[in-house]
């Protein structure tokens, strides 16, 4: 199985944890990991070979240069990584089928159904969003069927090719940017309607879906499915800005994060505050306002 993530140098810990996690509760299958990047150091490129040996599975990290992207929005939250999965048909053009994960992800089973799932004529199988029947949504972007979350994508890599996907999503965000809150996401959804497979919640259990289903915006057909999945479902997606690897974090199942990046070459990496880090940012930003305004009075 082909399985791509796309990481940064903030995500290099995040991305090899996920990959830990896939790996070993995987080790009946042949794996091919793919990391899409652009700013990954030498020792974490290192880390993740050294990973790859330890599980004797394949490791390749692909270097993407960020300019097949300029002009779309990116921000703190949404830095141009999350655009690299579109390339995925170009970087595999002899494979059918890839498997794109979020790097904040821990895959906590197997994934041998994923595999026997049948794409036919659809774009890709996904899992509905945490949110997927806020009509909020589903109006902002004029479509008619479930939200669905891009953190897990079981792509048809022959579909995205003869269809122009990657092309058509680079132009719609470019084109809708001030409707794109969620850019890649949206554009996912809005080019993708009625052109995708829905899995069940396991294969991407958000973290919304941890709160009482009085709170939850989804469809409450869902609900049963929810309760039943939610102690072990196979896919954790930590959702919340206030991730894993960070000690503010209250996600019921952040321990498993722990467990795997226990067994990762990332042990022992220093913790990190979010409340702390934050801080730090908006003060740095309100300086610097400051700091302007002054110029400009003075000037």
């Amino acid at each position: 199985m082909n399985v791509v993530l796309c990481a940064d140098r903030k995500y290099s810990m995040p991305c090899g944890v996920c990959l830990t996690s896939m790996f070993e509760n995987n080790k009946d299958m042949e794996l091919h990991a793919y990391i899409l990047t652009n700013g990954l150091d030498a020792i974490d490129i290192e880390k993740f070979h050294d990973l790859g040996q330890r599980y004797s599975q394949k490791v390749s990290v692909i270097q993407i240069g960020d300019e097949y992207f300029d002009g779309l929005k990116a921000s703190e939250r949404f830095s141009k990584a999350i655009y690299y999965r579109f390339l995925t048909p170009k970087i595999l053009p002899n494979e059918s089928r890839a498997l794109y994960l979020d790097c904040d992800i821990i895959v906590n089973g197997s994934l041998r159904q994923l595999e026997t799932i049948q794409l036919d004529s659809f774009a890709c199988a996904v899992v509905r969003d945490q949110m997927s029947n806020d009509k909020r949504i589903l109006k902002r972007l004029e479509i008619g069927t479930p939200y669905f979350n891009s953190g897990v994508l079981l792509m048809n890599l022959d579909y995205w090719r003869q269809n122009e996907i990657s092309t058509k999503l680079v132009n719609f965000i470019h084109d809708n940017s001030d409707s794109c809150i969620f850019p890649d996401q949206d554009a996912l959804n809005y080019l993708l309607s009625g052109e995708v497979v829905y899995l069940p919640l396991t294969y991407n259990f958000q973290e919304l879906f941890y709160l009482h289903t009085d709170n939850l915006k989804g469809d409450k057909n869902l609900w049963d499915e929810i309760k039943k999945t939610k102690e072990s479902p196979v896919i954790i997606h930590y959702t919340n800005s206030v991730k894993p690897w960070y000690m503010e974090c209250t996600h019921p199942l952040q321990n498993a994060f722990e467990k795997y990046r226990a067994y990762s070459p990332w042990e022992g990496e220093m913790e990190r505050y979010y409340t702390i880090g934050r801080r730090y940012r908006i003060m740095t930003k309100y300086l610097i306002r400051i700091k302007n305004k002054l110029r400009r009075i003075c000037s």
